[in-house]
């Protein structure tokens, strides 16, 4: 729990927050969302499962299940499955269970 912790922190204190889409439930429900478009800011979700097609500055995934199609500057992703499918100008950190990566990669990759 602490390393979560600070891998969190680590995460909101080097994004942008001037430009963020963040994506919660108004209640207790979690919340599956499907997700298409381009985006010229950074993308933040916390919920269960996100299907995203298209582009976003950076993309913050906490949930159960990402499935993620497109290009993006970065990805920070936290769930029990996720499938990347696309191309990352820096990096991808990632923690899961099951990781499925495919594309290029312009910078490190920490699963």
């Amino acid at each position: 729990m602490k390393k979560l912790f600070s891998f969190m922190t680590m995460v909101f204190l080097t994004a942008s927050l001037f430009a963020v889409e963040i994506v919660m439930s108004s209640d207790d429900t979690p919340i599956s969302k499907t997700e298409s478009g381009d985006w010229n800011e950074d993308y933040l979700f916390f919920g269960n499962d996100l299907d995203f097609t298209g582009n976003a500055d950076n993309l913050y995934f906490f949930g159960n299940r990402l499935t993620y199609t497109g290009e993006t500057k970065g990805i920070v992703a936290v769930g029990k499955s996720i499938e990347i499918d696309g191309n990352t100008d820096n990096n991808i950190h990632s923690i899961g269970e099951t990781i499925y990566i495919k594309g290029d990669i312009n910078g490190s990759l920490i699963e």
